[in-house]
């Protein structure tokens, strides 16, 4: 079984989470622009094992990880690509909940949720966060860029289905970006699309409003600006929450294996400018583990990024 297991890191959303990754880099349903991983390489609805997984060893790995680990917050089925795109969802999800009480969580795009069968798969998760960037299908095509089968049409009517079936807490994150979903009308479209999804202020926990701080460049797309970040929130007062990185985040690490993990990070790159790709592979460790690690090196004013042709090399600061 290949390592499917990172962290845990620390989430800005979910404290200490511990992530499950069971589809490889980077097969998803999207394309979206501002991915931290970057470009689809494998854009497919196809739902099947994309991971060879043994129950019983993930079930041992999963206790040993728990058994070994002062503070897991969340166990988080996400990763490399779209979670719900893999046939083994809805069984790791019922091990994992057999084996502890920590909450699990799976973080998806919801272009699955026109599926009955992806909508069981996560039915038994105690939460669920969606991430809808767009209010209409122009936004749609140009932010999320989906595979060809998907409208936003059925987009939409997949996240309703979700929503009429579902009982555990559901999130909603946005990607705020100038000049793409921003504007006043936007907004007004995003609260009429909320209005028609059924129970949605009653399911809907938080709705948090992300920036795009691992955003490629490359792609020349910019940061919301804070009068119009602050004018999304007054649409939904109290549900909404700007999610912010800020430098020096004291709490961000405290595992000694995160700061072991570091200083080999910070040794890979003295050497020679790396891409989060190349310090997985030289570490052995999950690309999400490997991004996680860096913006923490970045928000310490340790390390910096330039793009270099089509990728995103990390320099150390001197």
């Amino acid at each position: 079984m290949e390592n499917i297991f990172y962290g845990p890191v620390f989430s800005r959303r979910f404290g200490y989470s511990l992530g499950i990754d069971l589809t490889p880099y980077k097969i998803c349903s999207f394309d979206c622009i501002y991915c931290q991983l970057g470009k689809t390489s494998t854009k497919t609805t196809d739902v099947k094992r994309y991971v060879d997984i043994d129950f019983e060893n993930f079930k041992s790995e999963l206790k040993r990880i728990i058994d070994g680990t002062s503070r897991i917050d969340y166990i988080t089925f996400a990763g490399s690509g779209e979670p719900t795109l893999s046939s083994d969802l809805n069984d790791l999800i019922r091990i994992t909940k057999q084996l502890t009480s920590i909450p699990v969580i799976v973080l998806t795009n919801g272009s699955g949720f026109s599926s009955d069968s992806i909508i069981d798969a996560v039915s038994i998760s105690d939460a669920v966060k969606i991430s809808i960037d767009a209010s209409d299908e122009a936004a749609f095509k140009k932010i999320n860029k989906p595979h060809r089968s998907i409208t936003f049409a059925s987009f939409v009517e997949g996240i309703k289905k979700f929503f009429s079936k579902y009982e555990g807490k559901i999130l909603i994150e946005i990607m705020l970006l100038k000049g793409l979903n921003d504007s006043d009308e936007s907004f007004e479209n995003f609260k009429t699309l909320f209005d028609e999804i059924p129970f949605f202020y009653d399911k809907v926990k938080k709705i948090h409003l992300n920036n795009p701080f691992r955003l490629p460049e490359s792609y020349g797309l910019l940061k919301s600006s804070d009068k119009q970040t602050e004018k999304f929130m007054s649409l939904l007062p109290g549900k909404t929450e700007i999610i912010k990185i800020s430098k020096g985040h004291g709490n961000a690490i405290k595992h000694i294996h995160e700061e072991d993990l570091l200083a080999k990070i910070l040794d890979i790159i003295n050497r020679r400018p790396s891409s989060a790709k190349d310090i997985s592979q030289s570490l052995n460790i999950n690309i999400n583990e490997s991004i996680k690690m860096l913006t923490y090196l970045i928000n310490e004013d340790k390390v910096y990024y330039d793009i270099k042709g089509k990728e995103k090399l990390f320099f150390l600061k001197r």
